[in-house]
């Protein structure tokens, strides 16, 4: 599981859907991946891509169950999103996690289907890092453990 939902900003309730998903890949979608609509099958979703960046409000799901794609089929996923959605990820490059990074828009990275928060790149970031309790001092730099809000 690469994302985990702990909680959302204000208390807003988090909404459960299920999604479309095209044809290509068996299984294109686990548990725990972002998932973001489909640009090119217009009611679709689809995984984040390496480097996934967006100049506009970018709807971010975490999927709750593994798609049933296959590869000739269109499948389903069931997902979660809400405003404010605070999710728990890993930074690609524990060693970068400093002040410099708190409520800095970032990408991720996707390498063997996993997906890190790239705490590096900035270039029209859609996830934001989460200030640590207790300030900057408190990231998890041994296990890369960071928090980021979506939507």
């Amino acid at each position: 599981m690469d994302f985990k939902l702990i909680g959302t900003l204000n208390g807003e309730s988090t909404t459960g859907v299920v999604k479309d998903v095209k044809a290509g890949a068996v299984a294109s979608i686990a548990i725990g991946d972002l998932v973001i609509p489909d640009d090119g099958n217009d009611g679709y979703v689809r995984k984040v891509a390496n480097g996934e960046n967006s100049t506009t409000a970018t709807r971010v799901y975490i999927a709750t169950s593994n798609s049933s794609d296959t590869a000739s089929a269109d499948g389903t996923v069931e997902l979660v999103t809400a405003p404010g959605m605070i999710l728990e990820g890993t930074a690609t490059t524990k060693a970068n996690l400093a002040q410099g990074v708190i409520d800095t828009k970032v990408t991720v990275d996707v390498a063997a289907g996993v997906i890190t928060i790239d705490e590096d790149d900035t270039t029209n970031g859609f996830l934001r890092i989460r200030r640590p309790a207790g300030g900057a001092a408190n990231f998890d730099t041994t296990n890369g453990v960071i928090e980021v809000i979506a939507n």
